[in-house]
Formats: structure tokens, C-alpha cells, sequence
């Protein structure tokens, strides 16, 4: 038996003695996340060219794994709860959704930090939502988001901005205000766009692009793209070699097609070659949009560029 093996036996024996336990609701949830890790390790294995632990050994860990962590978020605990509608979230999971449903709206009520009604708003315009885990109603989602918005969730107040915003949109823009005082990276990108369109606001590169580099810095990758193509065009804030360089590499980094944004924001073929030079980014032959984008390019406008979509898929990719 490798040491691998025997680390994964070690875990399933500890989430079995945890769950024979009654009221160890903090002992279930740390043994989840110890799980998790080594799960984690597990799906790396063969990256790393190493042979896989046995498959039924890995099953029943992660197995034992989920049950403590619906264990806990029944019994009470908070981050295990949010842990839990994170994972109905990122394997839209409906079964799950529909088992978890009670505990998950029971532990939202109590839940001050309003996390809880950000991710059942999810759930509900994801249709995961209600005691079938099926559910999905726009009207219950904007209530869930407003609900995580007064107790000052920021990604509350940016999903109450979107969902309130379609049919009130002073009331959206507030909520976008607030989420964005708050550091929610997408509602400060809105806030860029508003000041850079003049959008019931004054017009202000300079203001936009203060926006749009603190989203950046906050992992934003459209944003990153935008501080580097403005700082290159001059566009609120003077060219400087060390912004584009940091900015666009944030967003090649990142996976965003920054080039094609460029050219929707009239940057010349010329121009992106050097700002690839100024950034020390090769040019490769990826096309993020396919062969048919020549024949689109003329209808676009940079007035795509705002956020109006929900933020479900920040919280996704965290771990639970």
C-alpha cells in the first residue's frame, strides 16, 4: 500500500468516525475540507504521472465527503452550508438542490452575512431551486438578491442591481453604486462604463478608467483589458509602458481575447502589435470568435461592454 492509498483510508475512517459522532458539526465540515484537498490531489495524480489510488477507495471518499458536508449544513453550520449550495451550484446538481433545499432557506434566515440568499438567488434563476431542486422564478431570485443586498452583501447589491435594474433602473444603478463602494469587481466595472459612455452621469476617462483599473485589480480580465488598450490610446491616463504591460497581462493571463477587444475599440493592427511588444505578449493564432468575426466587426460597439449578467460564476469557482 503506497502512502497515497493509505492517506486516502486514513480519511474515509475519520469522516466515518465524525458522522457516527452526533453534534460534531465542526469536526464534519473540517473533515470535508480535508477531503476535499486530498481529492483534489487525487484528480492531479495522473498529471503528475503517478498510478491512480483505487477507484472505489476514491468513491467512497468522496462519498463520505458530501455526507458530512450535508451533515453539517443540516445541523446548523454556516459555512457549510454555503459550501453546500456552492456544489448544487457548480455540478447543477438537482437532486442535491432539492435535499438541501430546507436547510439551505432555513440557514439564509440567520444567515447576516447575506451569502446564503446570494447563492439561492442563483438557484433560482439557474432552476435548482424549491424543495424539487427544479424551480426557477425570476421575481423569487430578484427577492433573494435584494434580501442578501440589505444586509450589505456586495455580491447582493450587484445581483439586486441587475435583477431590479430591468425594471427600475435608478434603483438598479443605486444598488450597482453601493455593491461598487463595497470592491464588487463587476459592478466597479459598470461604473467604469457609466463614466465612460456618459451613461446619467458625467462623461470622464479619467474616472472611468480608475473604475475599470480597481476591478482590474481585483481580477477582472475584461478590466485589465481596458486599462491596458485606454493606457495605450492615452484614454484616462497617460500611455505608460509599465500599466499596459501589468494590465494586459493580466488579461492574457487570464484567457481574454483583449486583441479582439481592441479592434472593436478601433485599435489598428499596427497599434496591437506594439502593444504586444510594450507587454512582451507573443501573437498566436487563437480567433476567440471564430473565423465569421471579419464580416461582424463594423456592427460592434463598445457599448456591449457593460455587465448586465448575473455573478454566479465568481462564487462557482470557489471551493467549498
Amino acid at each position: 500500500m503506497d502512502e497515497r492509498e493509505k492517506d486516502t483510508r486514513e480519511k474515509i475512517e475519520a469522516l466515518k468516525a465524525a458522522l457516527a459522532r452526533t453534534g460534531a458539526l465542526e469536526e464534519l465540515y473540517e473533515q470535508h475540507r480535508v477531503a476535499e484537498v486530498a481529492l483534489d490531489f487525487r484528480q492531479s495524480d495522473e498529471i503528475a504521472g503517478l498510478p491512480p489510488v483505487k477507484e472505489e477507495l476514491v468513491d467512497e471518499l468522496r462519498a463520505l465527503s458530501l455526507e458530512a458536508l450535508k451533515r453539517a449544513a443540516e445541523g446548523g453550520h454556516q459555512d457549510a452550508a454555503v459550501g453546500l449550495a456552492r456544489r448544487i451550484l457548480q455540478h447543477e446538481d438537482s437532486e442535491l438542490a432539492g435535499a438541501a433545499w430546507s436547510a439551505l432557506t432555513r440557514q439564509a434566515a440567520a444567515d447576516e452575512s447575506g451569502a446564503l440568499d446570494v447563492l439561492i438567488s442563483y438557484m433560482w434563476t439557474r432552476g435548482l431551486a424549491g424543495p424539487d431542486g427544479s424551480d426557477g422564478d425570476e421575481d423569487e431570485a430578484r427577492a433573494a438578491a435584494v434580501r442578501a443586498a440589505e444586509k450589505g452583501n456586495p455580491d447582493g447589491l450587484f445581483e439586486a442591481a441587475v435583477l431590479v435594474g430591468r425594471s427600475d433602473p435608478d434603483a438598479g444603478r443605486a444598488y450597482n453604486a453601493r455593491a461598487a463602494a463595497l470592491g464588487q469587481p463587476r459592478a466597479m466595472f459598470n461604473e467604469g462604463y457609466y463614466a465612460e459612455t456618459g451613461d446619467r452621469v458625467p462623461q470622464d476617462d479619467a474616472v472611468a478608467f480608475e473604475w475599470y483599473r480597481k476591478a482590474a485589480d481585483l481580477g477582472h480580465v475584461k478590466a485589465g483589458a481596458l486599462v491596458g488598450i485606454k493606457c495605450y490610446q492615452g484614454r484616462g491616463h497617460a500611455r505608460d509602458a509599465a500599466i499596459i504591460s501589468k494590465y494586459l497581462g493580466l488579461a492574457q493571463s487570464g484567457g481574454f481575447p483583449w486583441a479582439s477587444l481592441a479592434e472593436v475599440l478601433a485599435v489598428g493592427d499596427e497599434e496591437i502589435a506594439e502593444m504586444r511588444a510594450i507587454a512582451g505578449i507573443e501573437e498566436d493564432d487563437y480567433d476567440p470568435y471564430g473565423e465569421d468575426d471579419e464580416d461582424d466587426e463594423d456592427d460592434e460597439d463598445d457599448e456591449d461592454l457593460a455587465e448586465d449578467e448575473d455573478g454566479e460564476d465568481e462564487d462557482e469557482d470557489e471551493k467549498s
